[in-house]
């Protein structure tokens, strides 16, 4: 592993580290999950998570790779869905399902496998029994993973389709989407609630990613022109309010999402 520099300005608040393969980038992050766990020695932790073909991969790593410590009954944060695919949970296109076929259902927990949500309402009750209140600035995820799709979306929220800062919706703790992809319907964690999370993670990998994310680095490096706030990425924003709060993200990426920088 090889962390990269980034100019002065990122430094402080954006940490971006290159891996040779995505199984490097999922052993990372399965200790990330372990560190979080043993953390929270008197509290429960949580984490949300991400999809998609990297994630799928990520997946099916963690799993074999924990295949050992079943038996050792290994802890993890409590898993939520960043976000998700508004069909039955049996769909195949369903977030949460892929999610317990490829990892949950060999090491979640049985409450980790009930976390799934058709509708907004069933979202925000899940996470108002999760954190112990109805007073949502009190929801603060310990780790979030993002990823970073072809056309600069994160998590089911879209570019021109994002929430300003200067909007209620920008608070909501979670939002329906929709999306350009199939299917449509989409729930999300709202982007404020993102950005407030102790640990963030975005992992971006693969040839086919460079372009989009060499914008996504030009939106959050201060020292560019990076447009207006209304056409910045929807991770970007993100991030770039997540700097105000003082609060870092690392960047995971593989050699060929490297050649971005």
């Amino acid at each position: 592993m090889v962390k990269q520099l980034l100019p002065h300005t990122m430094l402080n608040m954006i940490d971006i580290k290159t891996f040779s393969t995505v199984k490097d980038i999922s052993v990372y992050t399965l200790n990330i999950l372990k560190e979080t766990a043993a953390s929270g020695q008197t509290k429960k932790t949580s984490a949300a998570l991400s999809f998609g073909n990297t994630y799928n991969a990520i997946f099916k790593d963690w799993a074999y790779l924990l295949k050992d410590d079943i038996t050792s009954a290994v802890k993890l944060p409590e898993l939520f869905p960043a976000d998700e695919r508004i069909v039955d949970l049996k769909d195949p296109a369903s977030n949460w399902g892929i999610a317990r076929k490829l990892f949950i259902d060999y090491c979640g927990t049985e409450s980790d496998k009930r976390r799934w949500a058709s509708d907004s309402a069933t979202y925000l009750k899940m996470l108002e029994t999760y954190f112990e209140t109805t007073n949502t600035d009190d929801w603060i995820f310990d780790v979030i993973f993002l990823g970073l799709g072809p056309d600069g979306h994160t998590a089911s929220l879209f570019p021109g389709n994002i929430p300003e800062e200067s909007s209620a919706e920008w608070n909501n703790p979670v939002l329906k989407t929709k999306s350009p992809f199939e299917p449509p319907n989409r729930l999300t964690l709202g982007p404020e609630l993102i950005a407030r999370s102790r640990r963030l993670f975005l992992t971006v990998t693969g040839a086919s990613k460079v372009e989009i994310f060499k914008r996504f680095l030009n939106e959050i490096n201060d020292e560019e022109d990076k447009g207006t706030p209304q056409s910045l990425l929807p991770p970007s924003k993100i991030i770039n309010y997540r700097k105000t709060l003082g609060l870092k993200t690392e960047i995971l990426c593989d050699k060929e999402g490297a050649n971005a920088f």
